[in-house]
């Protein structure tokens, strides 16, 4: 057993930590929301124009909405005033694929190099052709090394949303680092290890590699074990 395993090795010369590798699986959205979101507004004024903000509680709270509790946040708002995030910033998304089209998060992805390069060209010399918003790491029969092909799932496109939905554009929801006046956020990378048919997860080292090695600074993992 994995346990006895643990135990065995912990007890050698020369082996200081022991830890398991648990197969992981995508926390979907049925998980990641509790409840549905609140229909009141909030009656405090509001830093940004997107119409889903006045529910993200989460960001900054007044205690106006119901069973709220004012100051349960992340203090965000005041974090803005600071930054709202940098397109010199790169955070890969290591979950489902994210939906790049999608009209609250299509200012803030891509890979320009090979988006305005040749199709069928690795233009930015990577060893990924065609890597526009990132990379598939499922890898099949078809896609013995994973695909260009990135399939959008609801929650990969949900916490991508959460870093870099675009602010201030009059649509959806806010990011915490999407920017000001409907630019400048961080730039996502989709690096997607589920979507699988067969609900199986893929090896994430091969992802943060390549997250690395593109230039990301922050990887995001919302996922939990099967143990």
């Amino acid at each position: 057993s994995v346990t006895r395993a643990t135990l065995d090795l912990s007890r050698l010369e020369g082996i200081e930590c022991v830890e398991p590798v648990y197969a992981i699986r995508s926390i979907g959205p049925e998980r990641a929301v509790a409840a549905p979101l609140p229909a009141a507004t909030r009656t405090a004024s509001l830093p940004f124009d997107d119409p889903g903000l006045a529910k993200q509680w989460h960001y900054s709270n007044d205690g106006s909405m119901p069973d709220a509790v004012a100051g349960a946040d992340i203090n965000l708002f005041r974090a803005w005033e600071v930054t709202a995030g940098s397109n010199d910033v790169v955070v890969a998304v290591v979950d489902g694929g994210i939906d790049y089209a999608h009209e609250d998060l299509i200012g803030n992805v891509g890979n320009w190099a090979e988006l305005y390069g040749e199709e069928g060209v690795d233009d930015d010399g990577n060893g990924y052709v065609d890597d526009i918003y990132g990379w598939n790491f499922i890898y099949s029969s078809a896609y013995p090394y994973g695909s260009n092909k990135i399939t959008p799932m609801e929650h990969g496109t949900h916490v991508a949303g959460t870093i870099a939905a675009v602010n201030n554009n009059g649509r959806g929801v806010c990011g915490i680092a999407g920017g000001r006046n409907g630019a400048g956020g961080v730039k996502i990378m989709s690096c997607q290890i589920f979507g699988d048919p067969d609900k199986r997860s893929y090896p994430t080292e091969d992802a943060f590699r390549y997250a690395a090695d593109n230039g990301a600074l922050i990887c995001q993992c919302s996922y939990g074990y099967s143990y």
